[in-house]
């Protein structure tokens, strides 16, 4: 889990103490976590390719990314040790620590309840089983279930959703394995005559992205992503939350004649990190998104042998080009989506 996107962000950030720090701990932890690399003690790590690639990342100035390093290791977050690679150049391999650990498995029992109901009970058995040992060091609980309420509040604010189905959102759980689940994909197929299963497989794929802290915004974004899919309708899922980069490292890299509904999040999002950003000038986001679609979903003649990734990758250093060889409408496309 990487909290500084969920309901434990603000508890990341009081015991970091700097709310660019803390972002940048996140993104290590979570490329951590899905790093190849091990040692032969078996601790993963994170081989760090330069201080830019945060930097670009985070959005967060170079310096601040150096500074943000040095205090994470001096105060115990993370751990690092240079290397040299293969090519030469000296990196720096990025080891998270127990105290890091205790700290995102800590916030990870507070925010994984099975319901309100018992929301107490199950922090006294997490804090005790899980981070016994970090509580000694740190006396964050407090502040913890305060922003967790906080978040139930905004989670149970159901006043504007369809009475249709706003009882079941209350326990949905988005999984294959939740009765629920089901009966929210057929509340939603019925009212808004889409299939039902699209709608079942989009709801789950999404919540995967771990980008949503509302369940209504993630129904609603389910719903965009079939009604593109279906040309019923020229929207884009947008996620609760916004993190481009993880939009990106969690969509499948398999190329199909429509979008999935992580490949549309991913997209929307880095569109809009890149013009929020400045790094890329982009007057209609929704066009150059169907230009992007357009090529991905065409594997056959654009982009041909390449996933998803690379040609995300491939576009978004288009897109920030100053040249003459800016990204452009490409050959083949007729223009507006037939609707």
């Amino acid at each position: 889990m990487a909290t500084i996107f969920h309901k434990g962000r603000k508890i990341l950030r009081s015991e970091i103490g700097n709310h660019n720090y803390a972002e940048i701990a996140d993104l290590l932890f979570f490329r951590i976590q899905i790093s190849k690399y091990k040692e032969r003690n078996g601790d993963a790590f994170f081989l760090l390719p330069n201080i830019e690639y945060l930097a670009e990342e985070t959005g967060i100035k170079k310096r601040t990314c150096e500074r943000a390093l040095t205090e994470l290791a001096k105060n115990g977050f993370i751990s690092k040790s240079k290397t040299r690679c293969y090519d030469g150049a000296v990196r720096l391999k990025i080891f998270i620590t127990s105290k890091f650990k205790a700290l995102m498995d800590y916030i990870n029992s507070l925010v994984s309840k099975p319901s309100t109901e018992n929301k107490t009970q199950n922090i006294d058995i997490n804090t005790e089983d899980v981070t016994k040992d970090y509580m000694a060091e740190s006396d964050f609980a407090t502040k913890a279930e305060s922003y967790i309420k906080e978040e139930d509040q905004k989670d149970n604010n159901i006043n504007n959703i369809d009475s249709d189905y706003k009882d079941i959102v209350k326990n949905v759980k988005f999984s294959f394995e939740d009765e629920n689940t089901y009966k929210l994909a057929e509340a939603v197929s019925n009212k808004y005559g889409l299939d039902c299963q699209d709608i079942l497989f989009s709801l789950i794929d999404l919540n995967e992205t771990n980008l949503y802290n509302c369940n209504y915004k993630l129904i609603d974004d389910a719903i965009k992503v079939i009604k593109r899919n279906c040309k019923i309708e020229d929207v884009l899922p947008s996620g609760d939350v916004f993190n481009s980069y993880k939009a990106i490292e969690v969509a499948e890299d398999a190329r199909d004649t429509i979008l999935t509904a992580k490949q549309q999040l991913a997209i929307h999002q880095m569109l809009n990190y890149l013009n929020n950003k400045g790094k890329a000038l982009i007057s209609n986001i929704k066009e150059v998104f169907s230009w992007i679609e357009f090529q991905i979903t065409n594997p056959e003649y654009q982009f041909k042998g390449l996933g998803f990734k690379h040609c995300l990758n491939i576009i978004r250093n288009l897109l920030c080009d100053s040249s003459k060889q800016q990204y452009s409408k490409p050959v083949g496309f007729k223009g507006s989506r037939e609707l």
